[in-house]
């Protein structure tokens, strides 16, 4: 069952592509978008996404396959 409100069209993340693979929140407070081989962080205070972004996943996510589809928390 989803929260009143869910799911969010992804133009509500402003700098994130459409079509994404994957999504978290994590401890940090943001929260992290995969598409293909990249992932992006996104401010959830500031409601705008870093501007280092987007990084290659398997490079910062240690064991992270090369294409990432699904996120268990």
């Amino acid at each position: 069952m989803l929260d009143p409100g869910y799911p969010h069209n992804i133009r509500r993340w402003r700098g994130i592509p459409s079509h994404i693979d994957a999504a978290m929140t994590w401890i940090d407070g943001k929260t992290y978008f995969f598409k293909d081989k990249l992932f992006w962080k996104f401010d959830n205070l500031l409601i705008k996404t870093d501007n280092r972004y987007p990084l290659p996943a398997p490079q910062y996510w240690m064991g992270c396959p090369e294409r990432l589809d699904t996120i268990w928390w």
